[in-house]
């Protein structure tokens, strides 16, 4: 089975990223885990400042680096897409990134690819991580956060959702507001995950639809979040369920849920927690391993 760990970089996130290394290598994972790891950097610079500093530091981590604009330039033509994303046009580096990362790894034969920030840190075996992933992807549900949540009022939340599904045909838009899924808020409950199989499918619909990929690329907004507008791909074309939590009482955004809302999930839904947002963990964290011993990973090691 071949999985795969994506970390978009820049230099700003340097320490948290060896710091999530180190997380790995002091739990052997370094040398015995089966997935592969890559870094995506912006360009040249980028690359050498990051295989510089992991090399130096932690020799023993095996990591495989891509060059967004190298990729560009050689796989879909460079040019206008090249200047969009060295100016950051519409704030759309990040995103931009992050698919040019899934184009480019879709190609490569995977099974199953996930992406995280570079502030996460690792406290259990990247097999679990995967495995765990791979459960909750199975039952096609992926849950979030509906309008009941009062966070959701927050302008960036539904310019989120709407920038997303701008990116789907008209039709299947509409059979987002129909079915309420366009509603649903699901970032970053668990980390974005994406399956070999839909993943070329996805690439092959937003070919079909923006002309070709580059076209897809350049209409990447700061709002279009990559896994957003996969899961709402999924919902709208492969049968995948956008279910919202909140109808059952849970009424915090995904990101954000505590202990006790993560085990409403996990004992009357089945859904398997697979990393929890540092703070909580932290808050209580003898009561969260006996809780969640599979959680493999914290995120937002950056935040409060």
């Amino acid at each position: 089975m071949k999985r795969r760990l994506v970390i978009p970089v820049h230099p700003p996130k340097i320490s948290w990223l060896l710091l999530f290394l180190t997380s790995l290598r002091d739990r052997g994972e370094a040398s015995a885990s089966s997935v592969e790891i890559w870094l995506i950097c912006s360009h040249h610079e980028d690359v050498i400042f990051f295989s510089n500093a992991v090399e130096f530091l932690l020799p023993d981590i095996a990591i495989r680096i891509l060059n967004v604009e190298s990729y560009i330039e050689a796989a879909l033509g460079g040019g206008a897409l090249i200047s969009h994303v060295r100016n950051n046009v519409n704030d759309a580096v990040i995103n931009v990134k992050k698919f040019i990362a899934l184009h480019h790894l879709h190609k490569m034969n995977f099974n199953f690819l996930i992406v995280i920030d570079a502030d996460s840190f690792c406290i259990g075996s990247l097999n679990t991580l995967f495995g765990e992933a791979e459960r909750n992807y199975a039952t096609k549900r992926i849950y979030g956060a509906g309008e009941r949540a009062p966070e959701r009022a927050i302008p960036i939340y539904p310019l989120i959702l709407a920038g997303s599904a701008s990116l789907l045909s008209q039709l299947h838009q509409n059979r987002l507001q129909l079915s309420q899924a366009a509603t649903i808020f699901t970032w970053f409950l668990s980390p974005p995950s994406y399956q070999g199989d839909d993943l070329c499918a996805f690439f092959e619909y937003m070919e079909r639809e923006h002309g070709d990929i580059q076209n897809f690329m350049m209409k990447l907004t700061y709002y279009t979040f990559d896994h957003v507008v996969f899961t709402q791909f999924l919902a709208a074309t492969r049968d995948f369920e956008l279910f919202d939590y909140t109808a059952h009482a849970i009424l915090d955004m995904p990101e954000s849920l505590g202990i006790a809302a993560l085990q409403t999930l996990q004992h009357r839904f089945g859904f398997h927690p697979v990393w929890i947002r540092a703070r909580t963990y932290l808050a209580h964290p003898l009561a969260s391993a006996r809780l969640f011993p599979n959680v493999a990973m914290l995120c937002h090691m950056d935040r409060n």
